[in-house]
Order: structure tokens, then C-alpha cells, then sequence
């Protein structure tokens, strides 16, 4: 069976998706790694304890942190069963195309309004540079 060339563009964006999710996803946690200590001391007394590793997980105690490790495994058997049974390839794709065009228009929604920032910012300093100027030409007339 030949497969038509929209669907090929969306496995092909579906996999350019997932590798740059996991590229960004495994440059994320090097960056943990990096700063391990700085990150898992979250009171600052100097030493990593269990304190320190509850805030990390946002409150939940050991029992919990296990109970949602077991959905998160359950869920990621019951994915891999339906990936396996080719029942799930038609939405990840279609989901995968929709959050690659969402991603996009956040990143160009994202320099826009770095931009518009950047150009505030050196109108403001401008204005702050002229004010300096004649509040010390006021100053100086004295």
C-alpha cells in the first residue's frame, strides 16, 4: 500500500517533533545535573535531605511520589500497547502537527514581544539619558 505524501510530511513532523522535544527535553536535564546541588537544596542550610527533596517534588511524600510513578508507568504501558497495535499513529501524528504549528506561533509571538521590549527599553533609556542631561544643567546653573 502506497502512503500519500501528506501523510508521509506528517510522520516526518511527527518525528522532527519528538527528536527536538527529546533534545530539549535531555538539555534540560543536563543543565540539572550541572547544578545538582544548587538545585536540590531548595532551604539553603547546606546539605540535601529529605525536606529538601519534598519541596523538590512539590509536597508529595514518598507514598505519593510512588503512587504517580505507577499511573505514569501504567500509562506509558497502555501507550506503547496501542502504538504497537497501530491504533494510536493517526492522532499522535495529527496532535504532533497541531503542537508544532502552536510551538511555532509562540516562538515568533515570543520574539515579537522581545522586540517591542528591547525597543521600549532603549526609548526609556533615551529618555532617562536627556532627563540626566537637564537635570544637571539645572543643577549646574545654581
Amino acid at each position: 500500500e502506497k502512503m500519500s505524501p501528506a501523510r508521509r510530511w506528517s510522520y516526518y513532523l511527527t518525528a522532527i517533533f519528538l527528536a527536538l522535544s527529546c533534545c530539549g527535553l535531555g538539555g534540560w536535564k543536563l543543565i540539572l545535573i550541572w547544578h545538582w546541588r544548587e538545585m536540590l537544596d531548595a532551604d539553603d542550610d547546606g546539605d540535601v535531605d529529605m525536606d529538601d527533596l519534598r519541596e523538590l517534588c512539590f509536597g508529595f511524600s514518598l507514598k505519593g511520589i510512588a503512587n504517580l510513578f505507577m499511573v505514569f508507568l501504567i500509562a506509558a504501558a497502555g501507550f506503547a500497547a496501542l502504538w504497537h497495535a497501530q491504533m494510536i499513529q493517526k492522532y499522535v501524528s495529527q496532535f504532533s502537527d497541531v503542537a508544532l504549528l502552536l510551538l511555532l506561533l509562540l516562538v515568533m509571538v515570543q520574539i515579537v514581544v522581545q522586540d517591542a521590549y528591547a525597543q521600549l527599553k532603549r526609548h526609556f533609556k533615551t529618555m532617562l539619558k536627556r532627563i540626566d542631561f537637564v537635570h544637571s544643567g539645572l543643577l549646574n546653573a545654581d
